[in-house]
């Protein structure tokens, strides 16, 4: 049974995986293939605040400038994946919150049940 603790744990490490994946770089991934060989090749772009907000320095640099625009892009698709991840979960707390707070309190009835058991077993025999 989840507890209203659990919930609100697992809220949190939702929220700080959404601020990770915003602050991680962007990085850029080909595959090449050959008649003998296949290889894949990374290209890390940097952070996204620093694509976001230095994007003409980006594109003097001689391994980035023709895939400035391809890294521009993925910066503000990271950030519109963290916006609807974060807008998501605060939708997911709110729900979650109603539901624990208009949730009643319910008594175990186990040690109930072995002794209604126990009392209807005696009287068979």
């Amino acid at each position: 049974m989840i507890n209203k603790n659990k919930f609100i744990y697992f809220l949190i490490f939702l929220i700080l995986f959404s601020i990770f994946y915003l602050f991680s770089d962007v990085i850029i991934k080909y595959e090449g293939v050959s008649l003998r060989e296949f290889k894949e090749f990374e290209l890390n772009c940097g952070s996204v605040i620093d694509i976001l907000i230095y994007k003409d320095q980006y594109i003097g640099q001689s391994s980035l400038r023709m895939n400035a625009s391809v890294c521009y892009n993925l910066a503000i698709l990271k950030v519109l994946n963290s916006t609807l991840l974060l807008t998501s979960i605060v939708i997911a707390s709110i729900f979650g919150f109603k539901y624990f707070n208009n949730k009643k309190n319910r008594e175990d009835l186990t040690d109930l049940i072995k002794i209604l058991k126990n009392r209807n077993n005696r009287s068979l025999y």
